[in-house]
């Protein structure tokens, strides 16, 4: 009896610490989630802390962060711990009635609304849509009487329907919400939506059908003509009404509201008898963070999209995967996107200068198309080099200082070798200077034109930070046929970086693939057949559950933004947003190439 009042009391005293405002939610809850066994074991200097949590987040001048809330210092999914999806099902299935307002939580938005209506503007060319739906968007009004009104003003017929398709287009479903609310409905509780909107109770279950979403019952103010927090009230009071119909002894905090939005629909319901569960939306995370300054339009889409992988609470993700969704992802999935729509403009055959077991060839196979991979080297070309040329080439060409300097020595005909390469010594060149002699111009144009099929345009795309590898292949490709249309795409232009700073790149894009050094050969016979030798330098391997981790970062971040361009007709991220991307990438890669040099993940 003791131990629960001393419980209650607990509970109670952390209730009023942590329900002023959004900020002390979020703070609180995640100092608790990193730190439960101070409940029991220092009361006091847990309820000392959630005292200053409150101070901080309430001064004007003071923001508070949560220390170590910055990329690569800790895995931020772990500072703000969410429970595991079973766990937090098992949280909620406590209360028979959940409510939900669905936006912001259960379904996030990657535009805002004006934005939406000027896509539907431009879209279906309907000159002031904009800003006359704008003008006319009430929650107290049906989206019918909205579109009646602006089709009388505009002079023309418009449906409803082309709002909610385009609305359909710009929604990323909570995986996490989603999964707990099924559990929980499963077992009977009851998942209740209640909205302030134009749209009524079928429109909204027509947009969540359409991510696969059921929900108990729907309740919106364009019918029901109450705000969000009368509308709660309103169903609290018909269901206590309908619990003691069937139990007069039923308890009376029975409803509980998960929500995003703790000003309108969380803050002082604990008066009303009702239980509050705040979510912290992901993209309220992801503005948590150092992030790139991007265009209004597409940072909403990013936050988002990333919120949603890395903070939803999904999946307990590891810190190397965090930093490479954050920081690799966006530099590998841009170069797919360059290279996707330079083909469809160029029309031409896709050919990349890289192994056949390259990420970015199994990507862009997944999920863009057809993609003829061709191992190419900056260490070769049609024509011998000076002295001069392969000194600078060896000093530029950094990617290979990720190989042992013995076996690019080894690789290159001249026996084994234990002194760096870019050390560049009289001998190394000398014997450079040979083996470049006898790469004759047949073996290289020979193996280039196995590769092609009479193709007359081609789009050329470089994914290693290798500066040399495009203008020797288009050296061999001039040699064959001088008239071939060509388009480039090299990843070390677009970054603008040194090999060196581009090092990484290669690490994670080449992994374990050996890195091709020459190739010797004789043409002849009856069908011209080159019988040829390819010698390849044999890298360092990389940790293989790393590998899996990069990977796999790697492909969910292309799907997800994939998926999204399905959906809105391949928008293409504009030029000051992709710099802005690749510059903040930049920034943060120096970190993942920490944790892959060894560090824990």
């Amino acid at each position: 009896m003791k131990n629960n009042i001393q419980i209650n009391i607990k509970k109670k005293i952390y209730h009023i610490l942590s329900g002023g405002n959004a900020d002390i939610a979020f703070y609180t809850d995640a100092f608790l989630s990193s730190n439960k066994e101070w409940v029991m074991k220092k009361p006091i200097r847990f309820a000392i802390q959630l005292i200053k949590i409150n101070i901080d987040c309430r001064l004007p001048f003071k923001k508070y962060i949560i220390k170590g809330l910055v990329p690569g210092k800790k895995c931020i999914a772990r500072i703000h711990r969410r429970p595991k999806v079973y766990q937090y099902a098992t949280a909620i299935m406590r209360y028979p009635c959940i409510i939900t307002d669905v936006f912001g939580s259960l379904l996030e938005l990657t535009a805002e609304f004006e934005e939406i209506y000027s896509k539907i503007e431009e879209e279906y060319q309907i000159p002031g849509f904009a800003v006359l739906r704008k003008k006319l968007d009430s929650p107290y009004k049906t989206i019918e009487d909205i579109y009646d009104e602006i089709g009388r003003r505009c002079n023309m017929s418009i449906s409803k329907d082309i709002e909610l398709d385009m609305l359909k287009r710009h929604i990323v479903m909570n995986p996490y919400l989603k999964k707990a609310f099924e559990i929980a409905s499963y077992n009977g509780t009851l998942i209740i939506g209640i909205l302030e909107t134009s749209y009524s109770r079928e429109d909204i279950q027509n947009i969540l059908t359409s991510v696969c979403i059921q929900l108990s019952d729907i309740i919106v103010s364009s019918e029901r003509k109450l705000s969000l927090r009368k509308m709660i009230l309103e169903y609290r009071d018909s269901f206590w009404k309908m619990k003691n119909n069937v139990d007069s002894n039923s308890e009376v905090d029975d409803i509980a509201i998960v929500s995003a939005n703790y000003n309108k629909a969380l803050k002082h319901i604990r008066r009303y008898g009702l239980v509050p569960i705040y979510y912290r939306s992901p993209k309220e995370i992801m503005d948590s963070i150092p992030l790139p300054e991007l265009t209004k339009e597409f940072s909403k889409l990013y936050q988002t999209i990333v919120g949603m992988e890395l903070f939803s609470g999904q999946y307990n993700h590891k810190n190397i995967y965090e930093l490479t969704y954050l920081y690799l992802a966006p530099i590998v999935f841009t170069l797919l996107q360059k290279t996707y729509i330079q083909a469809r403009k160029n029309g031409g055959k896709v050919i990349a200068l890289c192994d056949t077991e390259c990420i970015f060839i199994t990507l862009y196979e997944r999920y863009y198309g057809n993609i003829t991979p061709i191992p190419w080297s900056g260490l070769f070309g049609t024509n011998a080099r000076t002295r001069i040329e392969w000194e600078k080439l060896l000093e530029d060409c950094y990617i290979i200082q990720n190989y042992p300097a013995d076996r690019v020595a080894y690789s290159l005909g001249f026996g084994y070798r234990s002194q760096m390469i870019r050390n560049c010594s009289e001998d190394f060149i000398e014997q450079a200077l040979v083996q470049a002699r006898k790469k004759e111009k047949a073996d290289i144009k020979q193996y280039v034109r196995s590769y092609l099929e009479n193709d007359e345009r081609l789009v050329i795309v470089d994914p290693m930070p290798g500066l040399y590898s495009i203008n020797t292949f288009k050296e061999s490709l001039h040699e064959i046929d001088e008239h071939i249309e060509l388009e480039e795409i090299a990843l070390s232009s677009y970054l603008k970086k040194s090999a060196k700073e581009l090092n990484i790149l290669h690490q994670v894009l080449q992994m374990d693939t050996p890195y091709i050094s020459g190739i010797y050969g004789e043409c002849g016979g009856q069908d011209n057949y080159l019988t040829r030798e390819i010698t390849f330098i044999q890298p360092k391997f990389l940790d293989e559950v790393k590998k899996e981790t990069i990977y796999g970062a790697l492909d969910d971040y292309c799907k997800a933004f994939r998926t999204y361009e399905r959906r809105n007709n391949n928008v293409e991220i504009s030029a000051k947003d992709m710099n802005q991307i690749l510059e903040y990438s930049m920034a943060g890669l120096i970190q993942l190439e920490e944790l892959l040099g060894g560090g824990a993940v």
